[in-house]
């Protein structure tokens, strides 16, 4: 219900008062993006499906934490940094050419180099926007002492990831 004063008094809607007004403003519809909270800068809202995969590969989370979850954090550096960073991968995963390439030099580049670069930069850069919920569940069970299975160790891990970024081509 709207006041008459620019404020609503009470609403139903499913969408924000800013999403509302950006709508008016531009035509299109402001969802969800990026979430300040935890240690790393934040992280996205909701990851696209191979996002995703790419973390289940990974035995970690296929969600990034819900809003609330981890501690909110004061907008800084790190998320200026982890928004940029996010920027980056975007642009570079829909290029077909590395920036600043000469026509000549665009052809010669392979494409299994270009998509082995973007999936360890993207794995690097998913990892810490689901590591600390991974870590505060982690000591939620400790504290219970429920041991189910064997631990991988950081040598598998990173094996795990080489074999990744080495063998999922799209030759």
């Amino acid at each position: 219900m709207y006041s008459g004063d620019g404020s609503f008094l009470r609403s139903d809607a499913v969408i924000t008062q800013d999403q509302w007004d950006l709508y008016q403003e531009t035509g299109c519809f402001a969802r969800p993006f990026w979430v300040i909270q935890g240690d790393h800068g934040g992280h996205k809202f909701m990851f696209s499906i191979p996002e995703a995969m790419l973390c289940r590969l990974h035995g970690l989370e296929g969600e990034p934490p819900r809003p609330g979850d981890l501690p909110y954090a004061p907008w800084d550096a790190r998320v200026r940094d982890a928004l940029l960073e996010q920027r980056r991968l975007y642009e570079a995963g829909r290029s077909s050419v590395p920036v600043g390439a000469t026509r000549e030099e665009a052809y010669c580049v392979s494409r299994k180099d270009r998509e082995k670069w973007f999936r360890t930069q993207l794995l690097a850069w998913l990892k810490p926007q689901v590591r600390q919920q991974v870590e505060e569940q982690d000591k939620a069970l400790k504290a219970l002492d429920l041991r189910v299975g064997k631990e991988i160790t950081d040598e598998q891990m990173a094996e795990a990831e080489v074999q990744f970024v080495n063998e999922t081509s799209h030759d």
